[in-house]
């Protein structure tokens, strides 16, 4: 989800549709081990149905049926001992 290496910072779907989001750290190039994730949308905890998966260095959230109501800005921080990164990207899912 990392704007600053050229991915989108938006993302249109249609209802219905399947989305998953990643959250990789990296720092210098090196992908960053023991790293807690935490993801909300428009500031919220995500809500219940919403399957995430992490490891030590990378988080995941899919959306099985994605509806209008999961329009918004999902953001993953990490929290790596005292640093702390964030990355955000807006979902519009379109009615059918």
């Amino acid at each position: 989800m990392q704007s600053s290496r050229g991915e989108k910072t938006q993302v249109i779907k249609r209802a219905g549709e399947s989305l998953t989001l990643n959250c990789t750290v990296y720092h210098r190039g090196v992908i960053h081990r023991n790293t807690s994730f935490y993801w909300t949308r428009n500031g919220a905890k995500l809500r219940e149905g919403i399957t995430g998966v992490s490891s030590p260095s990378w988080s995941s959230v899919m959306i099985r049926r994605i509806s209008p109501k999961d329009n918004g800005r999902y953001k993953c921080s990490a929290s790596m001992g005292n640093a702390h990164a964030h990355s955000s990207i807006n979902i519009v899912v379109n009615s059918k």
